[in-house]
């Protein structure tokens, strides 16, 4: 396999899901710290540090979750001979937004129904949430392919 770049719409698709994590993110950190005062007992009256904690969080979520996302992406057009056709862009950005909403509530049912394997429980997020956003990608792909094809079908005929 050798390397090729990703389409323009591609990284565009990749860059809006990875900053719909990110500002999702920040808003959920803004409400639950400011708001609900929801941290960790050390943090309690330190809401500015808590919140900082939850951005370097929320980087660390948007690269990883994207990172995978991509690379699984780009492993899936490859497979599948995508490589003419791009998903719609705004997919990514509500992609994002789901992805991290989802995972709030993944993580409050997981504390409350399993508290000593939260930390487990939010791994599996990361697996579950990357590959069920590529295959998301993929397809979508698939249907850009679809809808190419069958208005060049109807155009030649």
């Amino acid at each position: 396999m050798r390397y090729t770049r990703l389409p323009h719409d591609m990284r565009r698709t990749i860059l809006l899901l990875m900053l719909g994590i990110f500002c999702t993110a920040l808003l959920s950190a803004v409400i639950t710290v400011y708001i609900f005062h929801d941290v960790d007992k050390d943090k309690i009256g330190h809401w500015n540090e808590a919140f900082a904690g939850l951005c370097t969080e929320s980087v660390l979520f948007a690269v990883i979750i994207g990172g995978g996302v991509a690379l699984l992406t780009l492993l899936g057009r490859h497979l599948f001979h995508l490589k003419g056709y791009s998903p719609r862009v705004k997919l990514g950005l509500f992609l994002g937004i789901g992805v991290t909403v989802l995972q709030y509530l993944w993580d409050f049912v997981g504390r409350a129904a399993f508290p000593e394997l939260a930390d487990s429980s939010l791994a599996l997020y990361l697996i579950v949430a990357i590959v069920l956003c590529s295959i998301v990608i993929v397809r979508d792909n698939f249907r850009q392919m679809k809808l190419c094809q069958a208005s060049a079908a109807s155009f030649d005929s």
